[in-house]
């Protein structure tokens, strides 16, 4: 059974420091509307143990990593340093970025006019040039986003990872376990009715399909809640519970799960294919899942989906985002839907794009 050792703001990152320092793993994290941040800084893992935190890619061929979760260590998250804005960056419109975004959309529409694939998930890595501490940036993830999956993920051969993800892939306890469907994204404040336009509900069934067709096949008793909309800071999705009774282990169903085609598409392989050939880059770990494998009842297992977040590299950030495409869509508003995503975290790092 983890341990958990409470701690002060101050002692809590002495031993953060302490990791970076001797270039060990570690990860913070921030369940959703969690008052605690949780520090797990022991060793990765060895062999199949069950109590663990895990880090995966998007590509099944990248290696995934994993730390052991015996001891915890927990600071409240009103204890975490405030941090006060240093002022706007600006960060100029690359009209370039744009152009190459609008044409990989209108090759996947011509893949989809041709029945190549119903759906496929686009996405571009937005790099900010300088350098920002990833411990200020945390806090201020934390701080900020209550409802969502905050994280810290450092590791000497991945490097540093943060972000705020509002989607839920898996949380099991027991034999009893919740999955969420989400897909489709809308600028919204607060409160603010959203009418749902036809392409984006096609493409939340999508999700929910592939998903119900698993789950049929591992557990039993299935009910689902929704489609309803999410809040998720100034962007609202369309989401889709499902529960059911659990009858094989949940690392197989995630296994089989992901990726989901509201990261990658349908059918997964072609979508994949696609996926690799056109964006230009690698993805590493943005669209994989992250989070808690754990047997422990009071620790239930919870994954979440690699979505907004950004890599700290030595003299650059990039902020990773993505869209997901259809027959319907149109290339102008999926690309403005990546100007939207970004804005998730350009407002902790204080940026601006004009």
């Amino acid at each position: 059974m983890p341990y958990q050792e409470n701690k002060s703001s101050s002692a809590f990152f002495e031993k953060v420091n302490t990791c970076l320092e001797r270039n060990t793993p570690f990860v913070l994290y921030k369940l959703p509307a969690a008052k605690e941040v949780i520090g797990i800084m022991d060793e990765p893992a060895a062999g199949d143990q069950y109590n663990r935190f895990i880090f995966c890619p998007f590509e099944s061929d990248q290696k995934a990593y994993e730390l052991m979760f015996n001891s915890k260590l927990a600071v409240s998250l009103k204890e975490l340093p405030v941090v006060k804005s240093h002022g706007p960056v600006s960060l100029p419109s690359d009209a370039e970025a744009k152009d190459n975004f609008i044409k990989l959309v209108e090759e996947a529409q011509q893949a989809l006019a041709e029945n190549e694939f119903q759906k496929v998930v686009l996405s571009r890595a937005v790099k900010i040039p300088g350098k920002q501490d990833p411990q200020q940036t945390f806090c201020r993830l934390a701080r900020t986003y209550s409802n969502a999956f905050c994280y810290w993920w450092f590791h000497p051969e991945t490097g540093h990872w943060l972000g705020a993800s509002p989607e839920l892939l898996l949380a099991a306890q027991d034999n009893e376990v919740t999955i969420m469907s989400v897909a489709g994204t809308r600028k919204s404040k607060p409160g603010e009715c959203v009418n749902w336009d036809q392409k984006e509900i096609e493409e939340q069934d999508m999700v929910s399909a592939y998903i119900r067709d698993i789950l049929s096949q591992h557990g039993t008793d299935i009910s689902e809640e929704g489609p309803y909309t999410i809040q998720a800071g100034s962007l609202v999705h369309i989401g889709t519970q499902f529960k059911a009774s659990l009858q094989t282990d949940p690392t197989s169903l995630v296994k089989e799960l992901h990726p989901t085609p509201a990261v990658c598409g349908v059918p997964k392989e072609k979508a994949s294919r696609f996926i690799k050939q056109g964006e230009g880059y690698k993805r590493e770990y943005y669209t994989g899942y992250l989070g808690l494998l754990s047997s422990n009842p009071e620790n239930p297992s919870s994954l979440y989906v690699n979505l907004r977040c950004m890599k700290f590299d030595d003299n650059a950030i990039t902020v990773y985002v993505g869209c997901g495409i259809t027959a319907a869509s149109d290339p102008e508003m999926e690309w403005q839907e990546t100007v939207d995503k970004c804005q998730t975290m350009f407002k902790i790092l204080d940026i601006s794009q004009h």
